[in-house]
């Protein structure tokens, strides 16, 4: 019989000798993190995270029992993935929880010697006396110097802990080798708790028309384990998912975070790709992303950009009915519009904070407003929302309203601005008119876009500027 014909029967053998002696049973070859060769976290930004850990075991030929400890205690089970080097086949795998606690310990040492460890009664020294537990049934009994004694006093001690107790959750593998030797053990799984978030600073400079973008990633990490030198990969994107999150474990996290000497001198920027529609950046240092730690990494070069400070006030005039009370005045929103580099520099940016900063005239950075911006192609347009021109204001106020039929209305609107500052001020106002409208009357040029009228209105320094306009809507 040749070789090819044999091993498949071999391989049957072992397999029936896995059920005959289930994992649970026989002794475990532990393969903790000090056996790993290699571990790479793919991160994406909804709190999932790719985790691919590669670790080298001993085999002897036939069927063995593995116990890998250092796994995400929030593994989503069934996206585990395990491949074995060497034509080893991995019949069964078998996830334990943390199972380490002195009630366990007692039962595993039923039947087996051990030391009560007690003070002598005469010199108050302490002692460890062997001993022998019997029954935990009702209570402790035990076998001491030939006598059975119920419910001794003293700490029970043992002079190792057995196999199939863990400290920490385990996966347990049953592996079917055809020959004895050492071989890799490659575990892939999608874990919970894994997140980064892309977060930006810009400083503007309002005389050259331009600002600065850096931008950072931060990773998070809440899996319950350290992640000790990882290759980390970073997906720019949605990924769509169906399973249900595991909730964190409670328990105690240092804040701590390392990262290779590479990354921390920013020598070096993440490479990106496209992969799948979605944009992967490859850090170029492994990072040792501890449980509960927040590390910051540059995720792209700096950008200078073309920008435009804007002063934007929107409107939401009332045209299907008459206006009710008095309005109040609203200030304007101050805005920074550009668009995303086409050139060699041109970069996708990821969705995440934009903290805007800009030079007083003693030249110190002053912190001018955060907005949020979603995910952005290259030569996407961007307007950042920094917050409030303080010294223009903006009233709006209905003149007239008329009820041409059932689906007609007509109205007139009078927009009054006011502009304390020492500077003449340019105030787009944007009209969003509902139904289908028509501007019958103004005394300013106005652009549509798509459901909004749009008037540029100058308002010199310390003055005022008035728009008038009618609009007919119809339902």
């Amino acid at each position: 019989m040749s070789d090819r014909r044999r091993f498949p029967l071999a391989l049957a053998a072992f397999a029936a000798a896995a059920l005959a002696h289930p994992v649970s049973s026989g002794a475990q070859t532990p393969l903790g993190a000090g056996a790993r060769t290699d571990l790479a976290l793919t991160i994406y930004g909804n709190g999932l995270g790719l985790v691919s850990d590669r670790r080298a075991a001993e085999f002897s030929k036939g069927v063995n029992a593995l116990s890998l400890v250092g796994l995400s205690p929030r593994i989503i089970a069934d996206s585990l993935v395990t491949d074995v080097g060497g034509g080893v086949s991995v019949l069964s795998r078998e996830r334990r929880a943390a199972n380490l606690t002195p009630d366990k310990i007692m039962a595993a040492n039923v039947g087996r010697d051990g030391y009560l460890i007690r003070h002598h009664p005469g010199t108050g020294a302490e002692i460890a006396e062997p001993a022998t537990l019997l029954s935990l049934q009702g209570g402790v009994i035990a076998r001491i110097g030939g006598r059975t004694v119920l419910n001794p006093q003293g700490r029970w001690a043992f002079d190792a802990l057995p196999a199939s107790l863990s400290a920490e959750p385990a996966l347990v593998l049953a592996a079917a080798a055809p020959d004895a030797g050492r071989q890799e053990v490659l575990l892939r799984y999608l874990t919970d708790g894994l997140h980064w978030r892309a977060v930006y600073t810009a400083d503007w400079n309002g005389r050259a028309g331009h600002l600065d973008l850096k931008a950072w990633a931060v990773l998070d990490n809440a899996t319950g384990v350290d992640f000790d030198q990882a290759w980390i990969r970073l997906v720019a994107g949605q990924v769509n998912r169906v399973s249900q999150p595991r909730p964190p474990v409670p328990m105690a996290r240092v804040m701590k975070a390392e990262a290779a000497g590479a990354m921390a001198a920013d020598a070096q920027l993440p490479a990106r790709q496209a992969v799948g529609g979605y944009h992967l950046y490859r850090l170029p240092a492994t990072v040792s992303l501890a449980d509960g730690a927040e590390v910051q990494v540059a995720l792209m070069p700096e950008m200078r950009i073309e920008a435009e400070r804007q002063l934007v006030s929107e409107g939401y005039p009332a045209a299907f009915g008459a206006q009710r009370g008095q309005p109040e005045p609203t200030h304007p929103a101050v805005r920074i519009a550009f668009a995303t580099p086409k050139d060699a520099q041109a970069q996708p940016l990821p969705g995440g904070t934009v903290r805007l900063y800009g030079a007083d005239k003693q030249g110190d950075s002053q912190f001018l407003g955060e907005d949020r911006i979603d995910d952005t192609p290259v030569g996407a347009a961007v307007e950042l929302d920094a917050g409030r021109a303080f010294d223009v204001t903006v009233k709006r106020q209905q003149t007239a309203f008329q009820r041409v039929s059932n689906r007609v209305f007509e109205s007139g609107h009078r927009i009054a601005l006011h502009n304390g500052g020492g500077k003449a001020a340019r105030v787009l106002v944007a009209e969003t008119l509902p139904g289908d409208w028509s501007i019958l009357d103004t005394d300013r040029p106005h652009e549509r876009d798509g459901g909004r009228a749009i008037w540029t209105v100058e308002v010199p320094a310390g003055s005022d500027a008035v728009l008038n306009y009618r609009v007919q809507v119809r339902n």
